[in-house]
């Protein structure tokens, strides 16, 4: 019995850590999904714009 309430009382000691963590985790997921994006774009944008450099310089 004591162990049961000495578990819980852990338990709910440990609760907001483990939101915390949680919430942190996903955050960071988010943050690392979100940056891989536009990172991605960024890099897609740059390459075209040196692809259109030397194809109009071919052009010409």
């Amino acid at each position: 019995m004591a162990l049961g309430v000495g578990h819980f009382a852990c338990g709910l000691a440990l609760t907001p850590w483990h939101m915390a963590a949680m919430l942190l985790a996903g955050l960071g997921g988010f943050a690392l999904v979100w940056g891989l994006f536009l990172g991605g774009l960024m890099l897609l944008a740059y390459v075209s714009s040196l692809l259109e450099r030397t194809g109009s310089k071919m052009r010409w």
